[in-house]
């Protein structure tokens, strides 16, 4: 899974109006100035612990290299950078007609986290998903953890359903000779589906291969 951050007024923000991370150091606090709103550190360290990505998209044009310097100093990996630049040469292009400003959906983003609502609108129009965090708010790390969380369960929900329809199909058709030994249990709900849903839950958050889900629909009775 990815969850991508824009950075002014989402993750940089003004000390005066927001909690904020500590400043860096002396000399760093001299060059790089902007100041990560609080909570970002544990933000990205929870995310990463649980197999997440972690990319910048940005329309500013701050080098990438100054970005990864910056959360460098702060003690935050970062798996991507989409500044200004690479935005305009691998979105835009040589299109004539203008492309949003972000377009997380080209690089497989699941969530992409923003301060501006028409990001918001852009995400309704073209098909990807948003969270918009803006005003102080000190539960603005716990509501992109849940909107993670939530994202996991419904996309493991449709995979579990999909494949069980799959399996299922198999079955009346007889395609599934080679596996004959594993069978469905009675209580499908309770044992299968609680199975299924764990595993590919984990495996979204880790960006697996979901689509070679076949195994986790094969129970053996035996070890039932």
């Amino acid at each position: 899974m990815i969850v991508s951050f824009d950075l002014d007024d989402t993750l940089f923000v003004s000390p005066s109006r927001f909690k904020t991370e500590d400043e860096l150091r002396f000399p760093w606090n001299k060059i790089y100035k902007e100041r990560l709103r609080f909570g970002t550190k544990a933000l990205i360290e929870k995310l990463h612990n649980h197999g997440i990505q972690v990319w910048i998209y940005t329309t500013s044009f701050r080098s990438e290299r100054y970005i990864r310097r910056l959360f460098r100093h702060y003690g935050i990996k970062l798996d991507q950078v989409i500044n200004g630049d690479r935005h305009q040469r691998e979105v835009q292009g040589n299109k004539r007609d203008p492309m949003p400003s972000k377009f997380p959906s080209k690089y497989r983003i699941d969530l992409h986290i923003d301060d501006d609502k028409s990001v918001l609108q852009n995400g309704r129009t073209y098909g990807f998903k948003v969270l918009i965090i803006g005003p102080p708010d000190d539960m603005w790390a716990d509501k992109i953890w849940e909107e993670v969380e939530r994202i996991i369960t419904v996309r493991a929900k449709e995979l579990y359903l999909m494949n069980t329809a799959n399996f299922f199909n198999m079955k009346i058709n007889g395609e599934y000779d080679e596996y004959i030994k594993y069978q469905v249990p009675k209580n499908i709900e309770l044992e299968w589906s609680r199975e299924c849903m764990s595993q590919l839950a984990e495996k979204i958050r880790t960006g697996e291969d979901v689509w070679e889900v076949g195994n986790l629909a094969r129970i053996n009775i035996d070890e039932q």
